[in-house]
């Protein structure tokens, strides 16, 4: 028996996404066929990121579908829903959202990169992930630059690492800390210059590979602040508490999207026929 999601959105909705419908088919004792839909929030495969997930068939389209799960969906021995951002309703808030991020395995590069950055930063360091962009449109400033630089003026001297997916943020971190800034690769600045900066619905400046780096790399900092309502501040927050880093210096609240920017009618793929083609054993 199998489920199908279309996992849509960027890289961290995706991965909550997989992971916890993941863990309730595991426990229904299914498989779980993902349609990694890539996009502007997300144009990398999950397989150039990381080491395939158990009892998980990656697809990046309809028609890779294979003829036994085809079949099986057809047949109604499973559930097929598309669209999917955010955790699985039966794991969602629960203690398996942090733990079973216990199953994601980084490729080597991905690891060897953030290994790199842990090292630039020594073995106490502070991160925080500052999202912008297109988040700041959707969602405003709920967490601004301000309550950032406070966090990290009170945890003097410790290095620091900044995620984020803005040119002009990580070059004003660098300038206000100088000495402290570490592992920080610069972000090209975007063609349209400040305009297209802050237009509405604008994308992130870095690639998707340095987002999963960034990720891992905060994971493992001795404190860590994210931005509220961001996905990406959500995964390590989650990831630190399932590998017991988390602690008590942290500043960040997981909270769900709560489908405020995806409309259904419009974020959707329809599945195919779903018997198995013509001429195939089923």
């Amino acid at each position: 028996m199998v489920d199908f999601i279309c996992a849509e959105a960027g890289l961290c909705n995706k991965l909550r996404s997989v992971l916890s419908y993941r863990e309730a088919a595991v426990q229904r004792g299914r498989r779980l066929v993902v349609l990694w839909r890539l996009g502007a929030a997300c144009d990398s495969p999950f397989e150039d990121l990381f080491e395939p997930l158990p009892g998980v068939v990656m697809l990046h389209g309809l028609g890779e579908l294979p003829p036994a799960h085809r079949e099986a969906l057809a047949a109604g021995g499973g559930a097929a829903k598309a669209s999917v951002y955010d955790s699985h309703p039966s794991i969602k808030y629960t203690e398996t959202e942090a733990t079973m991020y216990a199953a994601l395995s980084p490729l080597p590069p991905v690891r060897a990169a953030a290994a790199a950055n842990v090292a630039a930063c020594g073995r106490a360091f502070v991160a925080v992930h500052m999202r912008r962009t297109d988040h700041t449109a959707m969602f405003g400033d709920r967490t601004p630059d301000e309550a950032f630089f406070t966090f990290l003026e009170e945890r003097a001297p410790l290095p620091i690492f900044c995620a984020t997916d803005n040119a002009l943020t990580l070059r004003e971190v660098g300038r206000r800390f100088p000495l402290r800034l570490r592992g920080a690769v610069p972000i090209p600045e975007p063609a349209g210059g400040e305009a297209e900066r802050e237009a509405e619905g604008e994308a992130r400046h870095t690639s998707v590979e340095r987002a999963a780096v960034d990720l891992l790399t905060c994971v493992e900092a001795t404190a860590f602040m994210g931005t509220y309502m961001s996905s990406f501040s959500d995964a390590i927050a989650l990831l630190r508490r399932a590998r017991g880093l988390d602690t008590s210096d942290d500043r960040h609240v997981v909270r769900s999207l709560g489908g405020k920017h995806y409309d259904p009618d419009v974020h959707s793929v329809a599945l195919p026929p779903l018997g198995p083609p013509a001429g195939e054993p089923g």
